[in-house]
């Protein structure tokens, strides 16, 4: 059997964001202060994972984007993404 190389990460519960089709929101406050972590021990890829409330089914979020608001020089959201293109903004608020 295969040794998996994946890390334990955070499991965030999915009503802790608001979700619109596709897409999910959060404020960095409504989530542990430390939301996302290493995922593989073999890379430097930063994420979380997201728990369906209704299914149960675990689905895991990659970081892909820092943006910052120019005004006030300082992160506006990070954005990740699944591999099957949901994606998530975490506002810092």
């Amino acid at each position: 059997m295969a040794k998996s190389n994946r890390l334990s990460i955070p499991i965030h519960p999915s009503n802790h964001f608001t979700w619109h089709g596709r897409e999910g929101l959060t404020e960095a406050s409504c989530l542990p202060e430390h939301y996302s972590a290493r995922i593989w021990t073999d890379s430097c890829d930063v994420g979380f994972a997201i728990q369906s409330e209704r299914t149960g089914f675990v689905k895991l979020f990659f970081h892909v984007e820092t943006v910052i608001d120019k005004g006030w020089e300082d992160v506006a959201y990070n954005l990740f993404r699944s591999e099957d293109g949901i994606t998530v903004k975490v506002v810092n608020d």
